[in-house]
């Protein structure tokens, strides 16, 4: 049935969703569990290593430590934007999780997207787009395999115009509060 996508066009009269019709998809029980919508369209997640995984919790771990009481964070939770609701390793927002109890936070609640890349990193990078369309200010694809950190900030028209790639031998700076940093070498350590 895929090879219907092959054909430009047959692809282009697919009709994409809306964040409410996807969420009302969901409330019916009518998804599966492992999916997001990105930029109308539903796609499955990709599984989860034990790399990825253990990169995701050191992250957080070390966001925690930097944040204060004006952001909270958020692990592979959805963010409503656009056309998509994705749903990103870590996000930082601004206020507290009752501040969200009706709603997820839109692009302009979001100071952080952090997503952490092994076998996604093609679809990651395509997610820059999504995350610069919405404005959200900073967006770092942790690579995984070459031990690097992508951070895409100044987002315009749909793109990030500004992107610093840091090794793992360095730390990484904090976009917001307290002039704080991570350490890489501590989160890509073996």
């Amino acid at each position: 049935m895929n090879f219907l996508l092959d054909e430009p066009s047959i692809r282009s009269r697919v009709a994409p969703i809306t964040p409410e019709q996807y969420r009302f998809m969901g409330e019916c029980g009518l998804l599966q569990t492992n999916v997001e919508l990105l930029n109308g369209f539903i796609l499955e997640k990709m599984p989860k290593s034990p790399r990825h995984t253990t990169t995701v919790s050191r992250l957080q771990a070390a966001l925690l430590l930097a944040l204060s009481q004006k952001y909270i964070l958020r692990k592979e939770e959805p963010l409503s934007l656009d056309s998509s609701e994705p749903e990103p390793d870590i996000a930082i927002v601004r206020g507290t999780a009752d501040d969200y109890a009706q709603h997820h936070p839109t692009g302009a609640e979001t100071a952080l997207v952090v997503e952490v890349a092994l076998s996604s990193l093609a679809l990651d990078r395509k997610k820059a787009e999504i995350y610069a369309a919405a404005t959200i200010p900073c967006y770092w694809l942790v690579n995984v395999q070459d031990k690097t950190v992508e951070v895409y900030t100044e987002p315009r028209n749909a793109i990030y115009s500004s992107c610093v790639v840091y090794s793992a031998d360095t730390d990484l700076p904090l976009p917001f509060g307290n002039h704080a940093s991570i350490s890489l070498p501590m989160i890509f350590s073996a």
